[in-house]
């Protein structure tokens, strides 16, 4: 039981009880303190002739009574409870408000005696509480709703015999931050709790549940301890909570960090503390010493240019999310980036020699990444997240590795103004460079190589000099117009569902390199392809040359097709000093619509291995070389139209020729069968055959009995 009520002010009391199991059929008090010599009491708190709960005071001269229409159920335990501030009345049933009316009279007392179950009225005691009555409180104060609630829901645990456990915390999260902030804390038997305390200093909070309370730092904080007060105990933090606080850069002409008067707090920042170098005016500081801090935000002032400058080998440990403002400049000449905090850049981040990037660097749309200088430039498992724009210009190199990744995003620009390499250079490998958004390549003229790999469902764009993946997949756009290439040159990469390949030729496959088909990459209406030395194109995949398309192989040497299929309905160009083998099922199909110009004096063949289904011609195929032009084919079907406009074509022997498409010779050329003339089973019924001044083999055009029905000779 609390304080005797009599020795509160007047204006101001509680009553609990943990009500009671009864049979109702008249008035019963629960508990009642009598006051005068008539009927009135200083308090009362019963069940009413109706069953619904009722409450009250006197002043000695009139009574204050609360009724409510809540009732009760008989035969079960409830919590009453009801307060009086000096203007209102509140009555509370199992925690929950059962009404309230207002009030403003103070309350009466004498030397009656409180009684509980009872009452008197004209000195006689009557109204008795046919029921059970447990845990009665009184209180010199006023509780609240919400510690009403608590004490209802603290059950047993509450005002029973049985004290409620102590309760404990076992953590908190942030370990750190500024005051205002949001505090989860961990523990155990957070019931009934009272308060919760940042290093005494009372913060408002919510009981989630009794292993967890959710708080915010007050204002008035600082570093130390919480304690949370609850039904049993006080439990205590065994680590501290820091309070963070701001420190601003206030020298607006620059200088070094470890200079104590350049800041607002008139010391050196420490780990507890958020840095802001925003003084107006345009200004570097420089890195004089490993830079202690909780959060970092370079820029920010109300005019000019704000850069702090890592020139003399510091570690820069983001230990949280820190930040370059838009009008503010990081500089990295050496030393070190280190996480686990991210860094964002609104402003600029320029890598100017070889430093190394730990962290995670994320450039904003309106940021920008510039890379500079000579010598290395080291990510060691950092990932570059740019959503604005990098420059990579002068003689450096980029080395990706340890699981570092550069990812030029959706709507990003990546300007390559140099001939360097992005590689890795030890250790562990990289993810590479991701590309959604566009790479483009301009101003220097010689080798960008990336031997890493290049995932790309973007654009890369080389308009001059050239670009040389290495690895990798592309499911977006190369693109290269000369005097701009991207050479497939060594290595292995895939052109996988939705690759294209665009421009006026600059894209290219050449010797040494592998450019596998996955799905169906395509070279558009008006794109170009260039095979021009003894690269493989392999795979499972298709490559669609599409109406208006086109693919030209030149050079010397051979041109591999293994696996894969070419399929033609725009236009291939054949010329040079170079053989094509199909082998493996592959399959070179010249469509409907399609044209294969033939300029060369080759052969298409297989080399090795398992067989191919050689040359299907659904379209033109012009073999147009000159007067000893010859062009020999291994296997070949035409159900379209084959023309010898020059030079000769010496076609398979046996099956491996079939024709009920047409055949024209013009102007002395020579249609020839490796090995015999007889054309036996190789012009099925309803070929076409014509020429002018054309020979057949050693026997010219004559068919004799070998020709099938159908077959038409002019």
């Amino acid at each position: 039981m609390a304080p005797d009520p009599r020795n509160a002010p007047r204006a101001a009391a509680s009553r609990r009880v943990w009500g009671a199991r009864w049979r109702q059929s008249r008035v019963w008090n629960i508990g009642s303190w009598w006051v005068g010599v008539g009927c009135s009491d200083c308090c009362v708190f019963y069940v009413a002739a109706n069953g619904a709960i009722a409450a009250g005071y006197v002043d000695t001269a009139a009574q204050n009574c609360l009724f409510s229409c809540t009732f009760p159920t008989t035969n079960a335990w409830h919590h009453f409870a009801y307060t009086y501030d000096g203007s209102t009345q509140q009555l509370y049933l199992d925690g929950s408000s059962a009404g309230s009316a207002a009030a403003t009279s103070a309350i009466g007392f004498d030397t009656h005696p409180l009684l509980l179950g009872a009452d008197i009225d004209n000195e006689s005691t009557t109204s008795f509480f046919p029921g059970k009555i447990d845990e009665v409180a009184m209180f010199d104060r006023v509780l609240t709703s919400a510690e009403v609630q608590s004490i209802f829901g603290a059950g047993t645990f509450g005002k029973c015999y049985v004290p409620a456990p102590a309760p404990t915390i076992t953590g908190f999260a942030p370990g750190s931050g500024n005051t205002g902030a949001i505090v989860v804390i961990s523990g155990t038997d957070f019931t009934a709790v009272s308060a919760v305390n940042f290093n005494s200093v009372p913060a408002t909070f919510t009981g989630n549940s009794s292993s967890q309370i959710t708080a915010t730092v007050p204002a008035a904080a600082t570093t130390g301890t919480i304690s949370i007060v609850a039904g049993g105990g006080t439990a205590i933090s065994g680590s501290a909570f820091t309070v963070l606080t701001a420190v601003h850069w206030i020298n607006s002409s620059g200088g070094n960090w470890n200079t104590a008067s350049n800041w607002s707090s008139g010391s050196v920042p420490t780990a507890s503390n958020d840095v802001v170098i925003d003084a107006s005016g345009t200004y570097t500081v420089d890195l004089d010493v490993n830079p202690a801090f909780n959060t970092l935000t370079i820029g920010g002032g109300a005019t000019g240019t704000q850069t702090l400058s890592n020139i003399t080998s510091r570690d820069i440990n983001l230990t949280s999310a820190s930040s370059v403002a838009s009008n503010g400049v990081l500089t990295l000449s050496s030393g070190r980036l280190l996480g686990p905090g991210a860094l964002t850049v609104n402003g600029a981040l320029n890598w100017t020699a070889d430093s190394q990037i730990f962290a995670a660097v994320n450039v904003a749309a309106a940021g920008s990444l510039n890379i500079s200088g000579g010598g290395t430039r080291y990510a060691d498992g950092g990932t570059i997240n740019n959503s604005g724009t990098i420059n990579w210009s002068g003689a450096n190199n980029i080395s990706l590795y340890n699981g570092a990744l550069i990812s030029n995003l959706t709507g990003a620009n990546f300007n390559i103004t140099n001939d360097q390499q992005i590689y890795q250079h030890c250790c562990g490998g990289s993810l590479g460079v991701n590309n959604a958004g566009t790479i483009t390549k301009s101003v220097a003229t010689g080798a960008t190589t990336i031997q890493i790999a290049l995932n790309n469902s973007g654009t890369v764009d080389a308009q001059s000099g050239s670009i040389h993946p290495r690895a990798g997949t592309n499911s977006g756009v190369f693109h290269a117009d000369a005097p701009g290439a991207i050479v497939f040159d060594a290595g292995t990469y895939t052109a996988g569902a939705g690759s294209t390949f665009t421009g006026n030729g600059g894209v290219q496959l050449t010797g040494g390199g592998t450019l596998t088909l996955s799905g169906t990459p395509s070279v558009p209406s008006g794109g170009a392809f260039t095979w021009n030395g003894d690269g493989v194109m392999n795979g499972n995949g298709t490559l669609n040359v599409n109406s208006g398309g086109t693919v030209n192989i030149s050079g010397g040497g051979t041109r591999y097709l293994d696996t894969a299929t070419i399929a033609n309905s725009g236009t291939v160009n054949w010329s040079g000093a170079n053989n094509i083998t199909i082998y493996n099922a592959a399959l070179f199909s010249n469509l409907a619509g399609g044209l294969f110009s033939v300029t060369s004096d080759q052969t298409i063949f297989q080399h090795c291995c398992g067989a191919g289904q050689a040359f299907n011609n659904a379209g033109t195929f012009n073999n147009n070389g000159a007067t000893a032009h010859t062009l020999t084919v291994s296997h070949f079907t035409n159900t379209g139209q084959l023309n010898i406009n020059g030079g000769s074509l010496t076609l398979p022997p046996g099956d491996g020729f079939v024709d009920s498409g047409n055949i024209a010779l013009v102007g002395g050329v020579t249609l020839g069968f490796d090995g015999s003339p007889d054309l036996t089973g190789r012009i099925p019924g309803g070929g076409n055959l014509t020429g002018a001044r054309g020979t057949c083999g050693a026997g010219g055009w004559s068919l004799g009995q070998h020709g099938k029905p159908g077959t038409q000779v002019t």
